[in-house]
């Protein structure tokens, strides 16, 4: 019940991206994506967690690219 009401909550507001921490269940995740046309993304949430991510703000700027070049993709 809770992923059939989180599926219409993602439709309703139209989401683009789901995104997901490394440690998650992504079967789920997948999911939901393909349920609502959506793309899933894992984005690390700590420094180290990707290549070349060896500080905070390499962090950020990993992430944010990341979700730049999904959402651009999506145009």
């Amino acid at each position: 019940a809770h992923l059939i009401a989180l599926i219409k909550k993602i439709k309703q507001e139209k989401v683009k991206v789901i995104i997901t921490e490394p440690y998650f269940n992504l079967k789920i995740t997948e999911k939901l994506a393909r349920d609502t046309g959506t793309k899933a993304v894992v984005l690390p949430i700590s420094v180290g967690g990707a290549k070349n991510v060896d500080s905070y703000r390499s962090l950020f700027e990993y992430n944010i690219s990341h979700l730049i070049a999904l959402l651009k993709a999506d145009n």
